[in-house]
């Protein structure tokens, strides 16, 4: 099978490889399904100290403790990395054969976003740009 899920051998399909339905036990992450309005709400909480409406999600020091840079020299799961202009995003990512996700937000002003894709090419980086330039 080549890139993105292409294959030389599957005339029927088109030329693309169906991947299955993720049931993948890779713990922690494994097994997660999840919407973008919930994956929103999840950041939302990371951005309001570990609280959802009025709701404890998780201990303010344990957020503080995610975003510190003391864990092999970025967040704990969480990467920063730096924006033309010296502003900065956090970014969390992930994926498996034929998806990927991405959730992170600006630090300036906390504007977040996440993107879910069918898609296992990680050429993703004009769209992240594109919507950190309209935030």
């Amino acid at each position: 099978m080549g890139p993105q899920g292409r294959t030389e051998t599957t005339s029927e399909t088109g030329g693309f490889f169906p991947h299955c339905l993720y049931s993948f036990p890779n713990y922690p992450d494994g097994l997660v399904r999840t919407s973008v309005l919930q994956l929103g709400r999840f950041l939302l909480a990371y951005l309001n100290e570990g609280a959802l409406e009025n709701k404890r999600i998780l201990k303010p020091e344990s957020v503080r403790t995610i975003f510190s840079h003391d864990h092999f020299g970025g967040g704990l799961c969480w990467v920063e990395r730096a924006l033309p202009g010296g502003d900065s995003i956090w970014a969390h990512s992930g994926g498996d054969p034929g998806i990927n996700a991405l959730m992170c937000f600006r630090t300036s002003d906390q504007a977040g976003f996440m993107i879910l894709a069918n898609t296992d090419d990680a050429g993703l980086g004009p769209l992240i740009m594109r919507m950190l330039q309209e935030a």
